[in-house]
Order: structure tokens, then sequence, then C-alpha cells
């Protein structure tokens, strides 16, 4: 694999191993930082080594993987299983559905198949994973993707639950003939991170809300550095410290000097002198500072006993009355009945968007209720006291665990001043007391209310006479130079300290800078073909776009990132996200992701596509329809779209596809067909409905005529769109006359005379079409509201014919 696309780790590894100018302790804090904050924080205290070895075990990820079939099974808008079937191997299907229907169910499950989550809830809060059960549906529900690999059995991935947490849920894969196991997730991790083979409409929104860091890092997600951002980012973290606790003792050094030399004491002034170098003789400063030198720990542990802090009683008092009225208050709150509340509400409102969508009716659950604008009422007010209900008893669980937080905070660890021996100092008893205060963070938060007051006033009293007596010792020393002498011991230790870490500081900064340097010549080697094959995308989309789109270059760093879209209206240069429409917008998204999830590289050879057209005006659908097909010669394209018009412009346009339709029956059964020509569906359902045995007559002919029309109208809507469209006519002038063609008499008028003005005429001209041309469009249209009295079977014929003379005009 070419290096500028591999594993971005390996990458890496490969060149700090290269690089001899590197010097070692700067490579290892490179691969420390890739590991992890903690692991960069334990390499730099020294206690964690960074091996550069490899996994010597082959890698076993995907290679040349085709979709076969998604099946799904109590997920989203799906309850009975149902499968998708898709031929493997190079090619374009749509898969249609109106809004609802389930279509983009099949889409999340084969993501959540594939990766183990799914893009539209990775930053939701969890709670939204745990409505991912279909209603209608009991028992275990599953999402199964089926997909052939080159030289291998078809393998099926599947993820299944139980429950209505799809968190717990199982995970794995089995190849034909073979026993279930758990899936590899760690096999496909780094293709999928590279070569991500889903986009769904929601990662398309990304690129029209937000600021421009959130552009950038949707488009820095596909290069698949990441990590090495996030290593940067460690690294400068805890460079600049370094670099703020070298500014803060410069700082101080040059206060210190200042107030030594407006001190009338010999000690002060020469240590005046010595705080003017740039590289202090931190051997002197301590010598004048405590005397000698084994004075300079003793002094020290005075100094810090002295300064010892505990929270005050009122903070504490404070805490324990927090404490426990939270639980009070949680106690009297925490019934059974509370406790439910909140899965009776969320069944109350799964039942409320049932009447919603279905209309009153029976009860779907018993059968014998009625859901009715009044159920709801009730239903409504009953689900919000539910809510109500639920709230509380959160609120007060949560007001428990914030009181009881705060009272351990106040519990600090026992502190390494009492931890020695200071003479004169009765050390022994508070350190003995401390611990027994530590250990009351341990305690639940019933005991930790009742033993908190007492135990901090004894420790408050051991502490006070530990205090007095190191102050009592302090004091002692000379009043004039002693506060003097106290800041210069603690400069003196953090300058000490600074010293130490000064080539720490220096191997921090040669590994950002090399890093850095490393990120943004990856970023440019990554982005660069995926910015050509956009353009050339765009070029594709665009269509009668006067947008035109040059270079597109990913810019800044950790703080400052940004996205610089070279575009230009007419030849003009322009600010892009200020002159793209939404449509435009989702088309640049799809000519980003198109390179991306296509180059020959991926191991990939599928693309799954939902939602695609939203916003798109009609003449970027035609040039999107260009570049799915011709994408489509060379991977696998599934395209989920409620939006009629991708269908219809692959239809017009003769590009090679397969049409499917996901329908939504009652209780979320889903049916899948293939469809060809919408007339000929709808007449094909007319002709089934004429035969089916039981139907109400009156119901059955309503519903035929009711087809019927449906098959002369969209005939009437393909026929006028062809020829406009073939004319050279614009498509938005074409889509606003057939959305003001809001009746059938209209459509046909345009199908036949071409002109909405000469709506009079149509009569006269559709007899051309022969003795019961007439007659059956007036059937047709009365039919769909009255039901036809005449025969169906000729009805649906004649409507044949008058479609067929319609698709030659």
């Amino acid at each position: 694999m070419d290096p500028a696309f591999a594993a971005v780790h390996e990458v890496v590894l490969d060149r700090v191993a290269e690089d001899s100018t590197l010097p070692e302790p700067a490579k290892e804090l490179v691969l420390a930082a890739l590991e992890g904050s903690e692991e960069l924080d334990a390499w730099l205290s020294g206690t964690h080594a960074v091996s550069s070895r490899r996994d010597s075990q082959p890698r076993t990820g995907a290679r040349g993987v085709f979709l076969r079939s998604i099946s799904v099974t109590g997920f989203r808008g799906v309850s009975s299983r149902a499968t998708l079937h898709v031929e493997p191997g190079p090619g374009l299907t749509l898969v249609a559905g109106r809004n609802g229907s389930g279509k983009s169910s099949f889409a999340e499950a084969a993501e959540l198949a594939l990766t183990g989550g799914n893009a539209r809830w990775n930053d939701k809060p969890a709670v939204w994973q745990k409505g991912w059960r279909n209603l209608h549906h009991t028992g275990q529900s599953s999402v199964e993707l089926e997909l052939v690999a080159e030289g291998a059995k078809p393998t099926h991935i599947t993820w299944s639950w139980a429950d209505d947490n799809l968190s717990t849920g199982e995970w794995s894969q089995h190849a034909h003939g073979e026993k279930r196991r758990p899936h590899p997730a760690a096999q496909w991790q780094e293709e999928l991170v590279a070569y991500r083979p889903f986009l769904p409409y929601s990662e398309l929104g990304k690129l029209i809300n937000g600021r421009p860091s959130d552009l950038y890092d949707s488009l820095h997600r596909l290069l698949g550095l990441d990590s090495v951002r996030d290593a940067i980012k460690r690294l400068s973290e805890r460079e600049r410290t370094h670099r703020d606790h070298a500014k803060d003792v410069r700082c101080e050094r040059e206060q210190l000097r200042d107030d030594c030399l407006a001190l009338n004491d010999e000690r002060a002034q020469e240590c005046a002198v010595l705080l003017g170098e740039p590289d202090p003789d931190l051997t002197a400063v301590a010598n004048l500072v405590l005397g000698d030198d084994s004075a300079v720990a003793q002094l020290a542990a005075l100094r810090r006993i002295t300064g010892l802090k505990l929270p005050s009683t009122q903070q504490v008092a404070n805490a324990v009355e927090k404490l426990t009225v939270a639980i009070d208050k949680h106690s009297a709150l925490s019934t059974a009945q509370a406790e439910a509340a909140r899965n009776l509400a969320v069944l109350i409102r799964h039942s409320i968007t049932h009447h919603k969508t279905t209309g009153d009716g029976p009860c779907p659950v018993c059968g014998h209720g009625t859901l009715n604008a009044t159920w709801r009422r009730q239903a409504e007010h009953a689900a919000d006291e539910h809510e109500r209900h639920a709230k509380q008893l959160h609120d007060a669980q949560q007001d428990v665990t914030n009181a009881l937080a705060a009272a351990r905070e106040l519990i600090q660890p026992v502190p390494e001043e009492l931890q020695v021996e200071v003479a004169g100092v009765p050390t022994a008893e508070a350190l003995h007391a401390w611990r027994e205060w530590h250990a009351l963070r341990t305690l639940p938060s019933g005991e930790l209310s009742a033993r908190l007051i007492e135990h901090h006033r004894a420790l408050s009293d051991h502490i006070g006479k530990a205090q007095h007596a190191a102050i009592s010792t302090l004091e002692q020393r000379n009043e004039i130079w002693q506060p003097l002498a106290r800041r210069l011991s603690t400069w003196h230790d953090r300058a000490a300290r600074l010293r130490e870490q000064a080539t720490r500081r220096e191997q921090l900064t040669t590994a950002l800078k090399w890093l850095t340097k490393t990120n943004a010549d990856l970023r440019r080697e990554r982005w660069e073909p995926f910015a050509e094959e956009s353009q050339r995308v765009w070029r594709s989309l665009r269509q009668q776009s006067n947008v035109d789109l040059g270079d597109i270059k990913l810019a800044g760093g950790t703080v400052q990132r940004r996205v610089d879209l070279d575009v230009s209206i007419d030849g003009t240069r322009s600010e892009a996200l200020s002159v793209m429409s939404q449509g435009e917008l989702h088309a640049l998204g799809l000519a980003l992701f198109l390179p991306r999830a296509t180059v020959d590289r991926s191991p990939f050879r599928f693309i799954v596509i939902d939602d695609p057209v939203q916003a798109m005006d009609p003449a970027k659908v035609d040039g999107l329809a260009h570049v799915l097909a011709a994408t489509a010669r060379t991977r696998q394209v599934v395209v989920f779209t409620h939006d009629a018009r991708l269908t219809e412009a692959v239809r017009r346009l003769q590009l090679p596809a397969t049409v499917w339709e996901v329908c939504r029956r009652e209780r979320s059964q889903v049916e899948i067909r293939k469809i060809d020509d919408p007339a000929d569906r709808y007449l094909a359902d007319a002709r089934a409905l004429s035969e089916t045995k039981g139907m109400p007559s009156g119901l059955c002919s309503e519903l035929v005529a009711n087809f019927c029309r449906a098959a002369l109208e969209a005939t009437s809507e393909k026929v006028f769109r062809a020829r406009r469209l073939g004319n050279g006519d614009e498509h938005s002038a074409v889509e606003s006359l057939l959305a003001n063609a809001v009746k059938t008499h209209h459509k046909l008028t345009l199908a036949v005379l071409d002109d909405p003005s000469k709506d009079g005429e149509l009569y006269a001209r559709l007899r051309l079409a022969g003795p019961r041309a007439v007659d059956t469009v007036r059937a047709c249209k009365q039919g769909a509201h009255r039901g036809h009295h005449g025969d169906l079977r000729t009805l649906i014929n004649d409507t044949e014919r008058l479609v067929r003379w319609l698709e030659k005009r």
C-alpha cells in the first residue's frame, strides 16, 4: 500500500525510524503522544517505555468487498425480518420510498452491522440509542449484512440485541456453512477509518451548519489523521505548560530582585546580585536564604505545614446540610410508581405517535379500546404527568449525586507535609487525624453526612496545633528577612525543578515541531488526490450552476482550522459558504465523499449513500445521476432516496440502474419490490386489486381508479419533462410548470398540448387517441372520488392504451 494512504500509525512509525536527525527521546515522545495522554504523561514522568515494534501478525482486512444483502429485524422502521437484495458487483442500485417507509433503516443497518455504530447518532446522548427497537416488534432484534469478498465465501455480519439498549448487543459473523463467531472488529477498523463507504444525510448537513472549524473537522476526518492531530494537541499542551512555567519563574525572579534591592539587609542585597543574572546560582541563593544546606528541608517543611488548608466549618456544615436534604428528598420521591413513570411515558408517547401516523382506530395492542382525539388528549396529559414524576425522581437522584460529590470534594488526600517528622511540631497526631478524615471519601452518602462534621472538627484541632507550633518555630527567624526569604525559597524550588526539566522542554519542542511538519506533509499528500478528483466530480454535479470550484485546501492547525475553497461566481472570486445554496453544499459534500470512498486502495467496492438529493435543484439531480452512474462502472453504488426526481432522471437519461421500492404496511411490515416505469407499476397494482377476492367492491373500484389516474399523471409528467428538457429548457422552468399543474386535467394538457393555457382544447385532442380516450380520463378522475361503476378490467386496459399513446407524444 502506498505510504501516503497506509494506516497513519504505520506511516508515522516509518518516518520516525527513517529520520536520523530526530533524537531518540523526541522519537519516543512522538510515539507516546500517539498512544494517548496517559502514556505521554507516564513517559514524561519516566514510568513508561514506548515500543516501536509492529504487530507481526499479518493483516486480514477486507479485500474487494461487495454487498449482497441487508436484512433488518425489529430495527427502526422495520418490524418483521425484511431483506434488501443487491447484486454483488459494480452497478447502480436505487432504493426509493416515501419518508417513513423504512428505507433508511436498511442504510443505517448496513452501517451499524459493519462499523458497530451509526454517524447519525454519534453526537447524540446515550438515550438516543435506546429507541432503535421497532415498536411493533417483540423478541430478538438484529441487523445483518451479507458481504461477498474476492476469493472468500459470502460472509454474514450480524448485530443482534434482545433488550431496548442496542449497546448491549452481540456482534458476530459467519460464512456459509460455518459456525457463528464473534466479529473481529479490529480486522475492519483501519479500512473503515480511511475509506468509510457510508454517507448518511446527517454528514452532508454538517457542511451547512456550524463553524468553519466544523467543516474543517468533517473533511479532515476523510484523511484519517485525527490521531496525529490529537497527538500534536497533547504535545502542544505539555510544551505550553513547560513554557508557561518558565515564564512564571522568570517574572517572579525579576520581582524578587526588585524587592531585595529595596530591603536594607546584606543578605537581600547579595541575593539581588545573584538574581540579576539570567541563569542564577541556585546553590548560592539557597545558602543565603537558609543559612546552610542542612536547614533547607526543615524550613521548607515548616512553611508547608503553615500553608495547609482545610475547608471551613461553614463549608462542611453547608455540604452536610445539602447532602441530608438531598437524601431526604430522594427517599420521599423514590417509590415504585415514580421509578416506572419514565417507561410509562415512553410507552404512551409511542402510542400517540402511532395515532398521529395511522389516525383514529382500535387500539393495536388490545383491539378493544379506541384511539381518537379524546384518547389522545388524555394520553398526552398522562404522558406529561409521568414525565414530570420521572424528572422529579431523576433530579432528586442527581441532587444526591452532586451533593455527595461536593462533600467528597472537601476531603483532600493526606498531604506529604504531615508524613515527615518536623522538630517541635506534633505531626503524628495530625497525620492520624487526616488519614481518618480521608477515609470518609469511601463512605456512602448517609454515613458520610453523619460523620463529616465530627471528623472535620477533630482534624481542625490537630492541624491548628501543628500549624501553631510551626509558626512559633518560624517566628524565631529574623522578622524582617523571613518573609522575603520564604518567597526566595519557594522560587528557588520552582527554579530548580525548571532547570531539571529543561531537557524535557527541549525534547517536547523538538517532537512537537517534527510531528507538526509531518502532519502537514501527510495532510498535503493525502488531500491532493482527493481535491483534484473532487473538482472533477463538482464539474459534473454543478450543471447550470454559475459557481466554479477551484483549489480546496485544509488550512490552519489545532486551534485555527478552516477550509479554503477557491470559489468564483461568473469568474469573480467569492467566499464559498456565503454564495453556495444548500443544494450546492450537498453537491460539494458528495464531491468530497466520492473520491475518498472510491480510491483504488480501498478494499470496499461498494458505497452506500442515504438521501443525497435533498435541497438539490433539478439540474443538479441530473448531474448527480450521471456521477452515480459513472461511479457505478467500477463500484457498487447503493443510493437510498425518497425523492422521485432521482429515479426519474435515471430513467429519462437511460442510465443503467436497478430500482427497488420500499413500502411500509400496517404494523411496520415492510415490502420491497423491484420497480420499472411508475405508470407500469400503478397499472400492475390496479390489476392486482381488481383480482383481489373479498375486497368491498366500492373500495376496490375507487382504489383501481386512483391507480389508473396516477398512471396517467406519472406518464404526463414524464412525457412533458422529457420533451421540454430535450428542447433545452431550464430545469427550474420545467419543474415550475409541473408544480402548477395540480390536477390530472392540467398534467394531461402539458403532455398533449405542451401549453397550460390550452386546457380547454384537451378533450378534442384526446379523441385522436381513440374513441374511449376522453371517457377513460373522466372515469379515472370521477372514480378516484366516487368509485368506478363499469368494468374494472376495461378501465385498466383503456388506461394502458392511453398511456402508450401519451408516451409517443
